[in-house]
């Protein structure tokens, strides 16, 4: 049975050398006795304990010269030890650059997050932001279509009442007050139901002549429902009827052009509603992914 053994020496340089001692020849047992062979070198002995074999061949190391072959073997070794100790500098310094490399991944990716929830907050904002000014826009067409219909009412009241003081004769100062209602089939209202105009100084005495409405109710609901075309006994009355028709026709084309300009603004709030419906809706899908891709 082939014995290999290793022992720490000391060459003439100082080094740590470790020397094996090979039996290159073999052990051989003969009734307890074995030889140890060292290159040419056998000794025999009996079967030693484990001390025994310890001294002799520390002792047998320290009788072995350093050749040249050992000394190669030493250079060879130490720069292998060298190597392996810029290896593992390199290795330990690319670990330190993975672990900050790392490190500054795992704050970026917080920094990330934070950045994240800070953008879908203002995301939120926004969207309130928006449907509050979509429903301040609604509530200004609503005030401006009430507006545009006073107003054209306000210009029709004007005209009626441009048109009964020239039919009267009369300046603004002589009148006292107009009937509410526009049809002559009521001619006893009471002036605490109608509307007085106090808000000029008296500069002399005023009229308590009531202006009624010329065309009576019954005729003119039947001029409305019939398409015949009605015969006027007065000349003057014809006219009246006609400018009448006509403020009213002026106004009914007022009316449709307000409501044309109001349904324009309508439909481009609509849009632009539904325009940030849609982003919205994008925004969100594209924050699901992200999630899930995370």
């Amino acid at each position: 049975m082939s014995v290999s053994m290793s022992r720490r020496s000391k060459n003439n340089n100082g080094f740590v050398v470790k020397a094996r001692v090979l039996n290159g020849l073999g052990d051989t047992k003969h009734d307890g006795i074995s030889s140890i062979g060292c290159g040419s070198s056998f000794l025999p002995t009996r079967k030693p304990d484990d001390q025994t074999v310890a001294l002799k061949l520390e002792d047998h190391l320290t009788a072995l010269k350093p050749s040249q072959y050992l000394a190669e073997l030493v250079d060879y070794y130490r720069k292998k030890v060298d190597d392996l100790l810029s290896d593992n500098g390199a290795v330990q310094r690319r670990l330190e650059q993975i672990t900050s490399c790392i490190e500054e991944h795992r704050n970026l990716k917080q920094e990330m997050q934070a950045k994240d929830g800070e953008i879908m907050r203002l995301q939120r904002s926004m969207s309130e932001l928006q449907d509050t000014l979509y429903q301040e826009r609604d509530h200004v067409l609503r005030l401006t279509a009430e507006n545009d219909r006073l107003r054209i009412k306000e210009q029709e009241d004007r005209e009626k009442i441009h048109h009964l003081l020239n039919l009267t004769d009369m300046g603004p100062l002589e009148v006292t007050y107009f009937l509410k209602n526009r049809f002559a089939d009521e001619p006893n209202q009471s002036p605490e139901a109608s509307e007085v105009d106090e808000s000029e100084p008296r500069q002399g005495p005023r009229s308590t002549l009531i202006i009624e409405q010329l065309i009576p109710r019954q005729n003119y609901t039947e001029l409305l429902n019939s398409n015949k075309t009605r015969v006027f006994k007065n000349p003057k009355n014809e006219r009246l009827e006609i400018a009448a028709l006509k403020r009213q026709l002026e106004s009914m084309q007022k009316t449709i052009i307000c409501l044309r300009k109001q349904m324009e603004l309508q439909s481009n709030n609509s849009n632009d509603q539904i325009k940030a419906a849609l982003e919205e809706r994008d925004n969100k899908q594209l924050e699901l992914e992200n999630k899930t891709q995370l």
